[in-house]
């Protein structure tokens, strides 16, 4: 895009203060107050229809989220501690808000008007419209205005007052426990690369006489220490800990699904799971149930092969060293939790010739996601230029982004992408795609533009290159593929997509990381990135080697060729966190009475070993539910999403790309088919037009068969 062009629309203000934060959202939600009581009293039932009820609301709601959204996303980013909790107030206040509006019964009335004029013929409303006004009909009797008893409504409020009071404690905790660890001799992380242990604090640091080293939880930390770390009681230790966190959590779980159970029956559904499924691209919580358990049965005697396979590697270790280090004390029989990654690992290593230490050397973090932006131009014609402006922290980068003239496209602005990429002390330790501003379409045709965010927690080198390893590679381009589909969308009302449509686009996009061309691409050794590393490179070597700039051709083959590399035991972990997230969500919720309290802990437990198949610790099984951030982050009764998307969107990426994964013009038939629709019209359509049919399993268990064959 040539530098005349300018963006149609200014970035967003980050500068803030915590007292200037709350006053700000207090103020939006005095004016969303004001803003429904003149509507109130300027449209009567009689003349209510959707352009002087729905179009004014959804505006006014779209106009108040582009500055709402920007001060909630405080609360996860911000380095200043008295912002971030600043953000988490004022998040609770706009839940309260949402709340509150879902409970206007003047407002609800009115839209009830315009749903049944609809469906009586008294407007004909486009696709778009229709979505739009049946959408927001179902949410104001699912959030209370369906209970006729005003003592039950107030209970309603009263539960959900709640509810969001124990949510925002939960995530706090959450947040707070990025920079969490444990203690480690040195001595006790043998076989963990230098270049990780000299990124931990060391007790040396703190004048200390113990040489013992800090392991955060984080990816960064924790990943590398898990895969390489030759000491079993050290991975186990450091497994039970992290399994271990947020114990004040468990009591606030149990809390939230009493509160959710309570809701849901005032609502008249029969569990929070069903509550939930009316805002879902699937149509019942029975269908998925059946599905996700159909699935952990075809694809648990394919793991079963895996977990011989890793101890066929472990009896393998035991033997050759006669060393109970990396077996543990325990028997070389058995296959625990904390040896998964670490025979993996080893796996790909001698039997794949993948040694993904020397394959991090050329993904080096911001080259990586560069080279992603550029696929992503050649695919979808979409161009990303860096540009100046404000930001909320001094690592971030901002792109103007705009779509390119293709045959299918004109040239014009689409919005900003931000790139926060790397960790720090406060900020929320996952990977995620974060939307700043909605991109939408206003009553007077007025086009508004997204502005989005990809969050990282990349633990940022001491010195020298920053560089990702494979799994961070997918990552970052799954959640890049969050912010295209958001970026690139068309949908007029700005609508948020269904929880179990929205993973589809981004998982198709994880299959590019596995295409050799995509790979030569990306890869580039960090030493050839500029003079500074390369002399790093030549400090490390002692300047007698050279390094090949790209990733060669063999050792891309060898790559490509782990895709498959356990791939049952990946689907089945997230089967188990598909299954407890609908358990709980459908049995009867925790009480006072002990006979009819549900244990949680022990149904994380045991959904655990029972869908996944490896040992745990039968002396402390751990309070892993406490830690599983999606139950207490909207994706409640939801997460079935990953485990679907990732059957349906290997159907998609079979049928559309595998066979000429960068063809633009099937790049941008997919653009234009799947993403630019967006929560436009109803998503199982979308897949439907693009697939023409509906999805099915057979190219993800085509692909499973082959890879179990193939071993």
């Amino acid at each position: 895009m040539p530098s005349s062009h300018y963006p149609s629309q200014s970035q967003p203000i980050f500068a803030t203060t915590p007292s200037a934060l709350l006053s700000e959202t207090i103020e939006i939600l005095s004016r969303s107050r004001e803003f429904r009581t003149e509507l109130l009293a300027s449209v009567k039932p009689a003349a209510a229809n959707f352009f002087s009820v729905l179009q004014p609301l959804i505006d006014h709601e779209n106009s108040s989220l582009c500055r709402l959204k920007v001060l909630t996303l405080f609360a996860t980013v911000s380095e200043d501690e008295k912002i971030r909790e600043a953000s988490r107030a004022a998040e609770k206040l706009i839940l309260e808000a949402d709340t509150e509006a879902l409970m206007d019964e003047g407002i609800a009335k009115l839209v009830a008007v315009v749903f049944h004029g609809c469906q009586q013929g008294k407007e004909d409303l486009d696709p778009q419209a229709q979505y739009l006004l049946q959408r927001r009909h179902g949410e104001f009797l699912r959030n209370g205005l369906g209970i006729q008893d005003k003592k039950e409504r107030t209970r309603y409020v009263e539960l959900m007052s709640e509810l969001q009071s124990v949510l925002s404690l939960a995530r706090k905790s959450l947040s707070g426990g990025a920079e969490d660890g444990i203690w480690f001799a040195r001595d006790d992380l043998v076989g963990v690369s230098p270049v990780i242990l000299e990124s931990m604090t060391s007790q040396l640091d703190k004048g200390k006489v113990d040489d013992e080293l800090f392991c955060t939880f984080r990816k960064g930390h924790y990943v590398p220490v898990m895969r390489q770390c030759t000491k079993a009681s050290s991975r186990k230790k450091l497994y039970s800990a992290k399994e271990n966190r947020f114990s004040e959590n468990v009591g606030r779980l149990e809390r939230i699904l009493s509160l959710r159970d309570q809701i849901a029956k005032l609502l008249g559904f029969n569990n929070h799971a069903e509550l939930k499924m009316e805002e879902k691209m699937s149509d019942s919580v029975e269908n998925i149930v059946e599905q996700l358990h159909e699935w952990t049965q075809q694809l648990q005697p394919v793991a079963h092969s895996e977990i011989q396979r890793m101890l066929e590697l472990k009896r393998t270790l035991f033997d050759s060293t006669k060393s109970l280090e990396a077996c543990g004390s325990d028997n070389s029989e058995k296959l625990y939790f904390w040896d998964w990654s670490f025979y993996s690992f080893l796996l790909k290593k001698y039997e794949y010739s993948v040694d993904t230490s020397k394959i991090s050397e050329y993904f080096e973090v911001i080259h990586t996601v560069e080279s992603m932006l550029l696929i992503f131009d050649e695919l979808f014609g979409i161009r990303f230029e860096k540009i100046e402006g404000s930001i909320w922290q001094k690592d971030v980068i901002c792109h103007a982004v705009w779509s390119k003239r293709t045959p299918t496209h004109e040239s014009h602005f689409l919005g900003y992408l931000y790139l926060d990429l790397f960790a720090r002390e406060g900020k929320y330790e996952g990977a995620h795609h974060a939307m700043i501003q909605p991109s939408y379409t206003d009553g007077n045709g007025i086009r508004h533009y997204a502005a989005d965010a990809l969050i990282c927690s990349i633990l940022k080198a001491v010195e020298g290159p920053t560089l990702l390893m494979m799994n961070e590679v997918r990552t970052i381009f799954h959640e890049l593929g969050h912010c295209i589909h958001f970026l690139v969308s068309k949908a007029r009302y700005g609508l948020y997509p269904s929880r179990d449509f929205i993973e589809i686009p981004s998982i198709v996009l994880e299959n590019w990381i596995w295409i050799p061309e995509v790979l030569k691409r990306l890869g580039r050794h960090y030493s050839y990135l500029g003079q500074g590393l390369n002399a790093f490179w030549k400090l490390r070597t002692g300047g007698q080697i050279d390094a090949e700039e790209r990733l060669s051709d063999t050792l891309i083959g060898d790559l490509v060729r782990t895709k498959s590399v356990n791939m049952a035991h990946d689907m089945l972990t997230q089967l188990h966190l598909a299954i407890f997230d609908l358990s709980i969500h459908t049995s009867p919720a925790p009480t006072d009475k002990v006979t009819e309290k549900m244990d949680v802990t022990m149904l994380w437990n045991s959904l655990k070993r029972e869908v996944i198949g490896v040992e745990g610790d039968d002396e402390a099984p751990g309070i892993g539910q406490a830690g599983f951030p999606h139950i207490f982050r909207k994706y409640d009764a939801g997460y079935f999403a990953y485990p679907l998307s990732r059957v349906w969107a290997m159907d998609i990426f079979s049928t559309a790309f595998m066979s000429d994964p960068m063809n633009p013009t099937v790049g941008q038939r997919y653009r234009q088919l799947v993403l630019e629709p967006g929560a436009g019209v109803s998503e199982a359509e979308t897949l439907k037009q693009f697939l023409g049919r509906e999805p099915n399993s057979q190219a993800y268990f085509a692909e499973l068969l082959q890879s179990s064959e193939g071993k």
